[in-house]
């Protein structure tokens, strides 16, 4: 539903405001613009051959380690994230550290736990 994504995205996109507060915020990928909204969903799904297509609006839960276990369990998604992987290392650590704080405040027992809404589409094969 967030054009800018769930869970990790929504870490990553603090972060990167907290470290580089001059920057305009990174473009979210096209696929999240064109998905985010429930009509052009529908259309979509439609598109690829779906007939009695619904869109509902739920909440998702997104849940992950704390601490440094949540770098290391995100490492190998953070280069996708466009802006992160355009970062020198130097770039990176500073923004790996502001992850860490983001997740060390939000944390509960160990797991860091992020609620977002989603849109879910749901269709029958034509």
């Amino acid at each position: 539903k967030e054009p800018r994504g769930g869970g990790p995205f929504q870490i990553m996109a603090e972060a990167l405001r907290s470290v580089f507060p001059d920057r305009p915020p990174p473009a979210p990928p096209e696929g999240f613009v064109a998905l985010s909204d429930p009509a052009r969903l529908a259309d979509a799904m439609r598109e690829a051959g779906f007939v009695d297509v619904d869109v509902e609006q739920i909440e998702a839960a997104w849940e992950g380690p704390a601490g440094d276990a949540y770098l290391e369990d995100l490492k190998e998604l953070h280069p996708y994230m466009g802006a992160y992987a355009a970062l020198d290392a130097k770039g990176r650590a500073k923004v790996d550290e502001a992850i860490l704080s983001i997740v060390s405040g939000s944390q509960s027992e160990g797991y860091v736990r992020l609620r977002s809404p989603v849109l879910l589409a749901t269709g029958a094969r034509a």
